[in-house]
């Protein structure tokens, strides 16, 4: 980061994550794949009715609301029992589903 000046204030903190493959990695110990939360993203028009996803093993999971934004996910994760979680699983969001951030400079930056 050093040899790259100016980076952090253009782009944002920088953002872990893993490769897609990640979760699904037979090596990963239980304990890691136990401190994960699924977020499922409800369809246009779902609202209130929007079911959470039927998943062969029982998973925490974060429901929301189609175009939600980055203070949709904050409220949502400090009223939910798993706001600690380490890791948060965003199986299968598509663009289209995020309503983008609330601040603008932090909107320009995501869309960067």
């Amino acid at each position: 980061r050093a040899n790259l000046p100016g980076l952090l204030d253009e782009y944002g903190p920088p953002i872990e994550w893993r490769e897609h493959s990640f979760l699904s990695n037979p090596r990963l110990p239980n304990a890691v794949r136990a401190d994960t939360l699924l977020f499922h993203v409800c369809l246009p028009g779902e609202g209130a009715k929007c079911p959470p996803p039927s998943a062969p093993q029982a998973r925490p999971t974060l429901v929301l609301p189609y175009g939600f934004t980055d203070e949709t996910v904050k409220l949502a994760l400090g009223q939910s029992i798993h706001s600690n979680v380490s890791i948060v699983e965003l199986s299968g969001v598509r663009p289209k589903e995020f309503g983008g951030i609330a601040e603008a400079k932090g909107q320009a930056m995501f869309e960067r």
